[in-house]
């Protein structure tokens, strides 16, 4: 699923135009964006958590030269589902096998 076609979805269920559906999308994925740029985690309770992770600097290798080379450490995002969306997942998962 993409995203026109979750404004679709969205704005067929909640009777509302597929622009105004949209409005809402945009403004929802904006607040998130704007709390994983502060540093905040993002929990949504029956679907999961979006987490910024600190990854410590590693070490890389050069393929040509074989010298190894310090990496920078990075902030990484991770989503984890909640028991509840794993749970519906597996259960579509053997329906449809």
């Amino acid at each position: 699923m993409n995203k026109t076609e979750l404004i679709r979805q969205t704005a067929k269920r909640t009777r509302v135009t597929q622009e105004k559906a949209g409005e809402i999308l945009e403004a929802a994925l904006s607040i998130a964006a704007e709390a994983l740029e502060a540093g905040e985690d993002i929990r949504l309770k029956g679907f999961g958590s979006l987490e910024l992770r600190h990854r410590k600097a590693g070490t890389a290798r050069n393929f040509k030269t074989g010298e190894l080379m310090p990496g920078k450490p990075r902030t990484v995002l991770s989503f984890t589902a909640s028991r509840e969306l794993r749970e519906r997942v597996n259960e579509a998962k053997e329906k449809r096998e």
